[in-house]
């Protein structure tokens, strides 16, 4: 809450850059070149996922510590995995990756951050999705279903 994160794309030819400004305003400060691509914020700790692909052409994830931008963790997407969103989950433990080999359903697949980074399906959807993220108190998924961009859905996960 103290932060807004952009990417900077200059007018002319040159690299995009992932910034930071204060919520309170002041000057951007410069954390990487060439990112293209936001995923998502971590709750737990406010690691940056981004990545310097666009979704079609996504190979790999970066994670970036909030505390020290120097360090960057680059995760390869698991090769089986089709087209992707990346968000964290709740907890921030693991990743969560939209998948779309199996059209026209799509699923959400979970991938830890140790081991060997093979997915497990967390939930298929029977159409198209588009972008989803978690309500604030983490007991809501919400995405937009279909090929338009014109409704929304949200899942209560009554465990929580």
């Amino acid at each position: 809450g103290k932060w807004v994160y952009f990417i900077s794309i200059p007018e002319l030819d040159g690299p995009s850059r992932l910034c930071k400004v204060s919520i309170d305003g002041g000057d951007p400060i410069e954390l990487a070149v060439g990112a293209r691509l936001i995923h998502d914020i971590s709750r737990k700790d406010g690691s940056i996922l981004y990545s310097d692909q666009n979704v079609l052409q996504l190979k790999s994830i970066k994670i970036m510590s909030p505390s020290d931008p120097s360090k960057i963790k680059t995760v390869a997407k698991p090769a089986q995995i089709v087209d992707s969103f990346v968000r964290w989950s709740v907890d921030g433990r693991y990743l969560m990756i939209s998948d779309r080999k199996n059209r026209p359903f799509d699923s959400l697949q979970t991938v830890m951050l140790t081991g060997k980074m093979l997915p497990k399906p967390l939930i298929t959807f029977p159409t198209w999705i588009g972008d989803y993220g978690w309500t604030k108190d983490g007991k809501q998924l919400g995405f937009i279903s279909g090929t338009s961009i014109s409704e929304g859905v949200i899942i209560t996960n009554k465990a929580n």
